[in-house]
C-alpha cells in the first residue's frame, strides 16, 4: 500500500512535470509570436506614415496650383506656422507623439491651414495606433515573460 502510494505519487509528479515542460514550450511559442508581430509593425508604421505623407504632398500640390505658390513655398509656410505655435516642442521631453500630431491638428482647422491640421490630425492617428500596440505587445509579452518563468520554476520544483 505504501510503495503503491508512492508509485502513484511519483507518476502524478511526473504527469505534472511533462504539463508543465508542454505549457513552457508553448508559452516560448507564444514570446516567439509576439516578437514577430512587433518586428513587423515599424514596417506598417512606415507605410502608414507614408501614405499620409503622400496624401499631405498631394493636398500640398492641389492647394499649390488653387493659390499659385510653389509646394516648397507652402511646406516652409507650414513648417513655419508649427514652430511659431511652439505645438511642435510645448511640453515636456515624455510628450508622446501622438500627442503632439494632435495638438497640431486641432490648432489648424481652416483654409490652407486646414491642411496642416488634417496632417496633424492623420499622423497623430498613426502615432497613436503605433504607441498603443507597442504598449500592448509589451505587456503581452511581459505576461507570457512571468507565466514562463513560474512554469520554469515548478518543473524544477518536480524535479526535486
Amino acid at each position: 500500500s505504501f510503495l503503491t502510494g508512492r508509485a502513484a505519487n511519483k507518476s502524478a509528479r511526473d504527469s505534472e512535470k511533462k504539463q508543465a515542460r508542454i505549457e513552457s514550450k508553448y508559452l516560448g511559442q507564444q514570446l516567439s509570436e509576439l516578437d514577430k508581430i512587433e518586428s513587423n509593425l515599424d514596417p506598417v508604421y512606415q507605410s502608414k506614415m507614408g501614405v499620409a505623407q503622400g496624401q499631405f504632398s498631394q493636398d500640398l500640390g492641389a492647394l499649390s496650383s488653387e493659390t499659385g505658390q510653389s509646394k516648397e513655398d507652402l511646406q516652409l509656410n507650414f513648417q513655419n506656422m508649427i514652430q511659431k505655435s511652439g505645438l511642435a516642442t510645448s511640453g515636456t521631453a515624455n510628450t508622446k507623439n501622438s500627442q503632439m500630431y494632435k495638438r497640431i491638428g486641432n490648432a489648424f482647422t481652416r483654409g490652407q491651414q486646414g491642411l496642416m491640421g488634417r496632417l496633424g490630425q492623420n499622423l497623430g492617428g498613426i502615432e497613436e495606433w503605433y504607441e498603443g500596440e507597442k504598449a500592448r505587445l509589451g505587456s503581452e509579452k511581459q505576461w507570457h515573460f512571468k507565466k514562463k518563468l513560474l512554469i520554469l520554476n515548478l518543473v524544477l520544483f518536480f524535479q526535486k
